[in-house]
């Protein structure tokens, strides 16, 4: 090794490190600064003190190693950046990250001698340099990437150093980029001291904006992430109807919700459900619950909820409709599983209307039942109500008259 190259390395190891110190203590220093001059650490740990803890691989393999892991580094922290809440956050990761480099470089020193000179090693490093330089142009760093771009080159002239004698003009590469990340540090600082208060909080304002943009989208896609788990947690894995615990909670939503006066729920099943799985089979039995609510869902309107309360008993929530309004609902969707399913079969419905039914859950449900039971005493493939409305009856629109029973 030349006095030249030693020098340089030299050069390499001062400039980094005081990179790295200026953007640990100078203050106002936007991110992208902070980042990068935490990121000279690398560096400066690698090349200035490789060889106590390395000591098989020669300096152009430390420093190889010392450019890519450079690269690696920034690679991370750019893309983690909204990760680190503070300054002190980032310092302490890039620290920890140099240190777990030097142990591992220490462990696998000889095999990574040998991967230095082969063909991968070096595709792997380029690969990871234009991703880096890539990002950073994209963010529209332009100092930053053509900086970093210096440090890329000085990797292929080391990587590539049996085609001729390129170490030299690699280390000088490796040092006027050291230095001019250096001036980069220098020269943000300069401009963000020379601005009033006012106008340097709008400046770091404008470059946080990127970071509160990222945050704002990681954010909505963890929130969107909650509801579609949420979401899948209401429903039955076979049929995709509510869940009964979902069914029972929207029932006593619409109880307690001032904006519903009235709602109607309609209890029914498939009517000798049990023959028709013996006869076709679990698996067409199957098919029938869910053919019976896909017809619902095509049936009901948006407000409205189908839930599978167990089995093939099933009960549809009708807000905002009485007793006589939820029969037209019933008897229509009872015909158009009649006349759209495959094997053929019917279902028996009874219904009960709040509050005129009951102002529970429990009481409403209890009275939907002995409407089902009474339509498959009176030969199944019916809609009945046993409540207290006669539904023979006019009614009025006004939603407050009840109707007696005659």
């Amino acid at each position: 090794m030349t006095i030249l190259n030693e020098i340089l390395q030299q050069l390499v190891v001062i400039f980094s490190a005081t990179s790295f110190v200026l953007a640990a203590f100078l203050s106002p220093l936007n991110p992208y600064a902070k980042r990068l001059g935490f990121t000279l650490l690398l560096p400066a740990a690698f090349i200035g003190f490789g060889s106590y803890f390395a000591s098989t691989l020669d300096m152009n393999q430390m420093s190889v190693l010392a450019l890519l892991g450079t690269a690696i580094l920034l690679l991370v922290l750019t893309i983690s950046r909204t990760t680190f809440q503070t300054d002190q956050q980032m310092l302490l990761a890039v620290i920890l990250f140099t240190g777990l480099g030097a142990f591992v470089i220490s462990q696998v020193q000889e095999t990574l001698a040998d991967m230095n000179n082969s063909q991968v090693f070096s595709i792997l490093g380029i690969v990871i340099y234009l991703m880096t330089v890539f990002l950073l142009y994209r963010q529209k760093k332009s100092r930053d990437w053509m900086w970093l771009s210096f440090f890329f080159v000085a990797m292929l002239g080391l990587s590539y150093r049996d085609i001729g004698q390129l170490d030299t003009g690699a280390y000088a590469l490796m040092t006027a980029g050291a230095v001019l990340f250096m001036r980069s540090i220098l020269t943000d600082y300069n401009f963000l001291q020379s601005l009033d208060n006012e106008e340097r909080t709008r400046i770091m304002e404008e470059f946080d904006e990127e970071v509160e943009k990222e945050v704002r989208r990681r954010t909505f896609h963890i929130e969107r992430s909650k509801k579609h788990v949420i979401e899948k947690s209401r429903t039955d894995n076979l049929t995709k109807a509510l869940t009964k615990k979902a069914l029972l909670d929207f029932m006593e939503e619409c109880i307690h919700d001032k904006r519903i006066r009235k709602f109607s729920i309609l209890m029914f099943d498939i009517d000798k459900f049990k023959t028709l799985n013996d006869t076709y089979g679990h698996i067409t039995g199957d098919n029938c619950l869910r053919q019976l609510v896909q017809i619902a869902m095509n049936t009901l309107r948006d407000e409205d909820a189908i839930g599978r309360y167990g089995g093939d008993e099933f009960f549809i929530v009708l807000p905002d409709q009485h007793a006589r309004e939820a029969k037209i609902v019933a008897d229509r969707y009872r015909e158009r599983i009649m006349k759209n399913t495959s094997p053929p079969y019917t279902i028996s419905i009874g219904i009960a209307s709040y509050p005129w039914d009951g102002e529970s859950v429990k009481k409403l449900i209890e009275v939907a039942d002995q409407g089902l039971y009474k339509s498959k005493e009176q030969g199944r493939n019916n809609v009945s109500y046993t409540g207290y409305l006669n539904i023979d009856a006019k009614f009025k629109d006004d939603e407050d008259q009840e109707v007696d029973k005659e």
